[in-house]
């Protein structure tokens, strides 16, 4: 879904208005590629297993998100991540992961770029795929962590469904 702004900030950060075009209101847009980018502090790293957070929202009905790559930049706070199974990943809105990659977290002793593995784990099922967000999510339960940032970054199509 894509959301025009009112607003724009410009150099020096002085806020401008932008006209409002016919597409003033959320719209999806088709076969174009675009890039999401999503900030999860630390306290939202920690509650993954939980709680998922959404990198690229629902495309709607009779389409599904194709992303074409994945990257992020791990900035470790003063106190890094003590777990090393519950690295955070990508997947579809309804919990289902189908691909082989995490973005490496647990036990870094430094910031760090991770660039994500799209290779898929089997053939996928449509339904899993159709009409279903991109979210950020963790299997297991990270724990430790002060002052650690992660800023995730997806390149993505929406397609419609043949």
């Amino acid at each position: 879904m894509i959301t025009h702004g009112t607003l724009a900030t410009g150099p020096n950060d002085p806020v401008y208005d932008v006209s409002v075009d016919q597409w003033g209101e959320p719209h999806t847009v088709i076969g174009i590629p675009m890039v999401a980018e999503l900030t999860l502090a630390n306290d939202e790293l920690l509650g993954l297993s939980t709680t998922h957070m959404t990198v690229v929202g629902n495309p709607g009905a009779g389409k599904w998100i194709f992303v074409l790559s994945a990257w992020s930049y791990f900035k470790r706070g003063s106190s890094g991540f003590t777990t090393d199974d519950s690295d955070p990943t990508l997947g579809y809105g309804n919990g289902y992961n189908p691909f082989n990659g995490n973005f490496k977290v647990a036990g870094q002793a430094e910031d760090a770029v991770t660039f994500f593995d799209l290779t898929a784990t089997a053939l996928q099922p449509p339904t899993e795929l159709v009409d279903k967000a991109i979210n950020v999510e963790a299997v297991g339960t990270l724990s430790g962590g002060v002052g650690c940032q992660l800023k995730v970054g997806v390149v993505y199509v929406v397609l419609d469904v043949p």
